[in-house]
């Protein structure tokens, strides 16, 4: 294989020995894996909501559950990172969350759904989990998110109703006023609120 290839293929090969060592010691931690891209579908208000669980572990002693997702990325990721942010003056209220008394809102939903639409429902919802394979192999780890619990759980799933009620509704108005990524930023130049001054 040509030298790009052959470089990917020894990343790959870096990033699943790292894998495998910490899968090892998953189980000799009592995880074992039940389940494995694992489909489901939930009607959320109307609006059809599809989803697919990389992996669903279970302690084989205690029973508790995990739903974990892959993430092959530069770096290592923790679900609070990537989910939860401190609130802006714009948040709407149905994404705000208080979290350890920090004024907290939902940026991402897609671990906290899986934990909620993905498996059966329980007092106790599944602990979500990134298993992270980052450039970086002695970064390679499962975090959890141990904090994650029923109050949490149920926010996150309230966030989403009222996000499905506003699309079914066609409510895209007003924008946020800042965003992480923005696809369509240089179609805008003096943002979407410029654009909507100009054409009215």
């Amino acid at each position: 294989p040509a030298l790009p290839i052959r470089m990917a293929l020894h990343a790959a090969q870096q990033r699943l020995e790292a894998a495998a060592h910490v899968q090892a010691d998953l189980a000799a931690d009592g995880w074992e894996i039940i389940e494995a891209e694992q489909d489901f579908e939930y009607d959320l208000g109307g609006l059809t909501v599809h989803g697919k669980i990389d992996r669903i572990d279970r302690h084989r002693d205690s029973g508790a559950l995990r739903v974990v997702d892959y993430k092959t990325t530069d770096g290592s990721k923790k679900p609070t990172d990537s989910h939860l942010a401190a609130q802006r003056p714009d948040t709407p209220e149905f994404a705000q969350i208080n979290v350890a008394g920090k004024a907290k809102r939902w940026t991402d939903l897609q671990l906290p759904l899986y934990a909620v639409l993905g498996v059966a429902p329980s007092e106790t919802p599944p602990e979500p989990a990134y298993f992270n394979l980052p450039r970086a192999v002695t970064e390679t780890a499962l975090l959890p998110w141990p904090t994650f619990d029923a109050e949490l759980a149920a926010s996150a799933f309230e966030c989403a109703e009222a996000i499905a009620e506003k699309i079914r509704a066609a409510v895209f108005w007003p924008p946020a006023e800042r965003v992480d990524y923005d696809d369509f930023e240089s179609l805008f130049h003096d943002g979407v609120e410029g654009w909507k001054e100009m054409e009215s």
